[in-house]
């Protein structure tokens, strides 16, 4: 399974370098800044993958941002496969190199798990998770190209289950079920992370 590795990482930002995301002109001639994001558990920078998938990143010349995430595992030993999408918008309201922002976020997945003893003997669930949130934090330019970002999440977490359960040939259909919960993320849980991007000027500057 692939999970919080940072080789996947490191591999994701290569791999799509080579195949030319690079920063492109608006038309009015300014350049859209992409980039890559990473997380890192402290300020020693031990990056890992971004939520456990691939993270990118658009910054335009109006201070505002888009980020993508992506993030997808299959594990054959207990036949489990786990799918997520999201994006985010930023607001910066300050720009420079220390840029302080707001925005939200929306997410959403699948994940599928069959356990089978024998063909009429099994059981598959299957969760549709989603969430929605604010954000508030701050980004900070160490250099033009590589930028250090810590912030606080406020989320709507729910998830939608079903399962299905077969003995001995005969299958029954449990009824959904719905959880949920508030999150609030600040304090020791606000989130740091990395974002490299591909251009030498990054697009927020002062005016």
């Amino acid at each position: 399974m692939i999970k919080n590795k940072p080789v996947f990482a490191w591999l994701a930002l290569v791999f799509l370098s080579v195949f030319g995301l690079h920063s492109e002109n608006t038309p009015d001639g300014e350049k859209v800044n992409w980039g890559f994001i990473f997380n890192t558990s402290s300020i020693l920078l031990d990056i890992e993958s971004y939520q456990y998938g691939l993270g990118a990143k658009a910054l335009f010349p109006n201070n505002m941002a888009l980020r993508f995430l992506v993030n997808g595992s299959y594990s054959s030993e207990v036949d489990t496969f786990d799918a997520s999408l999201g994006i985010a918008l930023e607001k910066h309201f300050r720009p420079g190199r220390i840029s302080p922002y707001g925005g939200g976020f929306v997410r959403g997945g699948l994940t599928r798990y069959y356990n089978e003893t024998d063909e009429d003997n099994w059981t598959k669930d299957i969760s549709i998770p989603f969430s929605a949130g604010a954000i508030l934090g701050v980004e900070f330019f160490i250099v033009e190209s590589i930028s250090l970002f810590a912030e606080y999440n406020i989320v709507f977490e729910g998830a939608v289950l079903t399962e299905s359960v077969s003995v001995a040939g005969t299958v029954t259909e449990m009824d959904p079920e719905f959880s949920y919960k508030f999150d609030t993320g600040i304090g020791n849980e606000a989130k740091l992370g990395i974002v490299i991007y591909l251009d030498d000027i990054v697009a927020i500057e002062k005016k």
